[in-house]
């Protein structure tokens, strides 16, 4: 009988099974009644770097699609659906026993970043041990948008229960089964509004605990064809129910043929579907606002900056910097430089590769920017001459390597050179080396973050000049201080 092969995923033997079936009576057995709830623990990876209201909005979608209550066909499966971010307790602790009941109280799906792609693995714990049911693997960066789409998540959900013995369970209970007849529906409620079609065939069970064995069976109880006309499935063949009694309980549907028969299927539709275009573009735009950080900062010897950085979506990668040196006083009357001041200001993209294992990113930041600085520099007659650039276009190429730090830091390693290419006085370039430590600080609202920043960096800057009255120019400078960021 198919309806065996909806639970060889709990790995019995179909011999014992079947023997079970076929010894157990009336007397020995009791259904599932209200005593006995089935447990939903969905926990969200911190490294799907989703702000807390997106966290909210997908567990709404995802309690949504496995609650009992679902609006998906009108028929769900869990009493109690909890969701968060990170592990949370759900209405069941899992308890262990020698008996691995057919039909375990407490589930749990995660959802987590790994090696580019979003994996959603479902699991029920049976026995001592967490027994993985269910699994689903997405491009991180699509995964971001259709977590976000209510009817994405849906097919997601959909194809992880798809693969599950126990697809859903209906609102009527045996009790009131036991008065349905050949011809009658199971109405499905507004069936047009979610993205894939209903199973075509569908058997019905319950399932009955046997006290001698210690695990829960299944009993066929009918089966039913879609019948989009109708707006259900109505009722093809249906088991003689005289003998089970009076005793209420649940009934559950799964596809005629038994799990994992569709969750391909969807997987692939899935992959082909496609977001409307003002979703997608809504999307990306809330995440180019709403992921990325913003930091001044103060250095000595009297420096000051502004940075910004975009982390997702459309203008994901953008990094925008200004950076203001005051002027600096001599150290001595006749230091080959004096009265240094500048200012910088640089716009560019980053071209990541995360390292998932180690938490680890490098960026290649090519930039392009103006700065403009003013120097007095001494001549060769022991006299001060006026050294300006004003407004100079740059190029610069930076390198990068991003750690993170437990959760809450990141450090930054950065290489730059720059390379003026509109300079009349000479030629110019820059060479600077700094670390950067960014710590997470408290949550100042549902969307902003408040954080610090400890840096220091080292410059080495080269002017070749045309002017035959004073020496090319070299000096380095190092900076060095503290900053407060706000991330959102």
């Amino acid at each position: 009988m198919c309806l065996i092969d909806v639970f060889k995923n709990f790995g019995l033997s179909l011999l014992v099974l079947s023997a079970i079936i076929g010894n157990v009576s009336v007397a020995q057995a009791q259904t599932i009644d209200g005593s006995l709830s089935l447990s939903l623990n969905i926990e969200l990876a911190k490294n799907l770097r989703l702000k807390p209201h997106e966290f909210q909005k997908t567990c709404k979608y995802l309690q949504s699609v496995f609650s009992f209550e679902s609006n998906i066909w009108g028929n769900g499966l869990f009493d109690i659906v909890q969701c968060g971010v990170g592990k949370r307790k759900a209405g069941l602790k899992p308890k262990k026993s020698k008996q691995k009941l057919l039909l375990p109280q407490l589930w749990r799906l995660k959802i987590y970043r790994n090696k580019g792609q979003t994996k959603m693995v479902m699991s029920a714990f049976l026995g001592n041990k967490w027994l993985r049911l269910a699994k689903l693997s997405v491009d991180y960066e699509r995964s971001k948008l259709l977590l976000a789409s209510e009817p994405s998540v849906q097919m997601l959900g959909l194809s992880l229960r798809d693969q599950l013995p126990i697809f859903c369970r209906l609102k009527q209970k045996l009790a009131e089964f036991k008065d349905f007849e050949k011809g009658d529906l199971i109405k499905i409620n507004n069936p047009d509004k979610i993205e894939v079609r209903p199973y075509e065939k569908i058997y019905l069970y319950t399932v009955r605990y046997n006290r001698k064995t210690k695990v829960w069976v299944p009993l066929w109880l009918g089966g039913a064809k879609y019948a989009k006309n109708k707006g259900g499935w109505e009722i093809t063949e249906i088991a003689n129910l005289d003998s089970i009694g009076d005793i209420g309980g649940p009934v559950f549907l799964h596809h005629k043929e038994g799990p994992d028969q569709f969750a391909k299927v969807w997987q692939e539709q899935l992959e082909d579907y496609e977001l409307p275009v003002a979703k997608k573009l809504v999307n990306s735009l809330t995440r180019s606002v709403s992921s990325g950080y913003a930091g001044l900062r103060f250095g000595l010897p009297r420096s000051i900056g502004l940075l910004l950085e975009s982390r997702d979506g459309l203008l994901g990668g953008v990094r925008f910097y200004a950076d203001h040196f005051l002027k600096i006083p001599s150290e001595s009357d006749d230091a080959p430089l004096r009265g240094y001041q500048a200012t910088k200001i640089a716009l560019g993209y980053g071209f990541g590769l995360d390292i998932e294992a180690t938490k680890t990113r490098f960026e290649i930041v090519p930039r392009i920017g103006m700065q403009k600085f003013r120097v007095e520099v001494l001549s060769f007659d022991g006299q001060y001459e006026l050294f300006e650039l004003p407004n100079a276009l740059y190029l610069s190429l930076g390198a990068a390597m991003v750690q993170d730090l437990f959760e809450i830091a990141f450090m930054r390693i950065n290489y730059n050179q720059d390379f003026i290419i509109s300079l009349d006085q000479g030629e110019s370039g820059e060479r600077a080396f700094g670390v950067d430590l960014f710590f997470k600080g408290p949550q100042i609202s549902k969307v902003f973050n408040l954080g610090f920043l400890l840096y220091g960096q080292q410059s080495t800057t080269e002017f070749v000049q045309k002017s035959t009255t004073r020496n090319d120019i070299v000096f380095s400078q190092q900076y060095y201080g503290l900053g407060v960021t706000l991330a959102w």
